[in-house]
């Protein structure tokens, strides 16, 4: 009976890290999962925009899109960083689908986060943890207005 007096302070001392590192995996992957959410809708919503006004609206749009990411920062949590400069808007480009066979062709969105330089991984209980070197969307999308009549 007196040897059990311990008992408690035992498991808890084995089961809390390994709570411990299931927790904090959990939230790590939920901060990586946000940022792919985030220019995975990026790009769905581009791409709609694209396909709805036509070829000559895409520097606009793409600006639009360049413009709010600077204004509003999505990318908050600092794991990813979306490279907005240089030539067509650096990792983010919105173009047709030149390669396509078909009358209609796809507009196509290309968005690619890069891994912050700061950040390369997350130590856990002397276990590192490495970031993935990018995070790339491509999204596809038919101009509506031509695929509705044929």
């Amino acid at each position: 009976m007196f040897r059990q007096k311990g008992q408690a302070i035992v498991e808890f001392a084995v089961v809390f890290p390994i709570f411990l590192f299931v927790f904090l995996t959990m939230i790590y992957l939920s901060l990586c999962l946000m940022d792919y959410f985030t220019i995975q809708e990026i790009a769905r919503s581009s791409a709609r925009d694209a396909a709805l006004k036509g070829t000559k609206s895409y520097m606009t749009i793409h600006d639009n899109y360049i413009k709010a990411y600077k204004d509003e920062k999505w990318f908050t949590n600092g794991l990813y960083e979306w490279n907005t400069d240089g030539a067509n808007g650096g990792d983010f480009t919105i173009a047709k689908e030149e390669n396509n066979t078909e009358m209609n062709k796809p507009v196509v969105v290309k968005i690619v986060l890069r891994r912050n330089d700061k950040v390369t991984g997350v130590s856990i209980l002397d276990m590192v943890f490495t970031l993935p070197e990018k995070l790339e969307v491509e999204y596809r999308m038919y101009d509506e207005a031509l695929s509705s009549t044929s």
